[in-house]
């Protein structure tokens, strides 16, 4: 995949090698506020295509959620490697990092909604004149699933977003340099040597390193 494509170009791409695999057309779909199905009085989203890993993509993994009002919820969850010679297997079942793509799935839809709800206010769009600050109350509520759904797992320290990205740069330097790498990024973050490798065990999940290596 091209590293000049858009996020939706690698998107798009992955979704045309996955139908070719899957002898079946899989789309991309409308990443808006009337982007799903309504089953059982509740509103199911997607699927939402994601890839891993990160660093040159093997796996289209479609997510689909299950938007309660309150939370999104992941209810299904499909896997379609793009490339026939990278099969599905328990040990690469067992390494997907299954929160980390739910949480990205979420991201692009509420992402997309903002999107479409900002351009619906600055057009002037009004719900009615009862209503008239709808879409005020509306993007503070979706900026605020947002902030939830990219916000850190777990106490203790939290990490802006792009963290995980930063410590996997790091490692990388620090392997081509033949230097410890839990080290590097202790020194570079002014944490402890086992936080180190927690963190460079949580960006091997996120596929920003090669899953195949281990420390």
């Amino acid at each position: 995949m091209s590293p000049n494509q858009t996020k939706l170009e690698v998107l798009e791409t992955a979704l045309k090698e996955a139908s070719q695999i899957r002898g079946q057309e899989l789309k991309l779909p409308p990443i808006v506020m009337a982007d799903h199905r309504l089953i059982g009085g509740q509103s199911v989203t997607g699927p939402i295509p994601c890839l891993w890993p990160k660093v040159q993509p093997a796996y289209l993994v479609q997510v689909t959620l299950l938007d309660t009002g309150r939370r999104f919820d992941c209810v299904g969850l499909d896997v379609t490697p793009l490339r026939r010679t990278r099969p599905l297997n328990a040990t690469l079942i067992h390494q997907l990092p299954v929160r980390e793509l739910v949480k990205e799935a979420i991201s692009l839809v509420v992402e997309r909604r903002i999107a479409v709800a900002s351009t619906f206010e600055n057009m002037g769009l009004s719900r009615g004149p009862k209503d008239a600050d709808f879409w005020d109350r509306y993007l503070e509520a979706q900026r605020k699933r947002l902030a939830e759904a990219t916000r850190g797992e777990g106490p203790g320290r939290r990490y802006p977003p792009g963290h995980l990205a930063e410590v996997a740069r790091i490692y990388s330097d620090a392997t081509r340099a033949g230097k410890p790498t839990a080290a590097a990024v202790s020194e570079v973050f002014g944490i402890s040597s086992s936080a180190a490798a927690n963190q460079i065990s949580r960006a091997r999940a996120q596929g920003l390193l090669d899953t195949g290596k281990e420390d």
